[in-house]
């Protein structure tokens, strides 16, 4: 099921989405089976509340698109537009603390998304510090 997701060109004035950057948080190491990510998009397979899907985001032609299968699929292919967070606006330097302005300056183009999938993000995680 192809959806055609956000530009990742930014309005005038603000800085273009860095896709790399910003999706690197979610694969665990070089070694991880569920998530492949390149310079020209991202493969991740997870569960869902539907069921098991795979979902393709690739950014190679300037746009987000999203390609996703399985039962849980809609899910998803949703879950990866929220990933990428080509749909935030980041905040005012007036709304936010001095340290988050810093870091937003520094490293223009990296936002922060929402898999809404804690299993995905917590099991590797919890696992790393168990096992050495």
């Amino acid at each position: 099921m192809p959806t055609a997701g956000a530009a990742l060109d930014a309005p005038v004035g603000a800085v273009p989405l860095e896709p790399m950057r910003t999706l690197s948080w979610y694969r665990h190491g070089r070694g991880d089976p569920t998530t492949e990510l390149s310079s020209a998009g991202m493969w991740r397979a997870s569960w869902t509340p539907d069921g098991p899907a795979t979902v393709h985001l690739d950014w190679s032609s300037g746009a987000a698109v999203v390609e996703s299968w399985g039962p849980g699929g809609d899910h998803a292919g949703r879950a990866a537009v929220a990933m990428l967070a080509a749909d935030r606006v980041p905040p005012t330097p007036a709304d936010v603390h001095p340290l988050v302005t810093e870091a937003a300056r520094r490293h223009r183009g990296v936002r922060s998304g929402a898999s809404g999938d804690l299993y995905h993000a917590l099991l590797p995680t919890i696992l790393a510090q168990r096992i050495t």
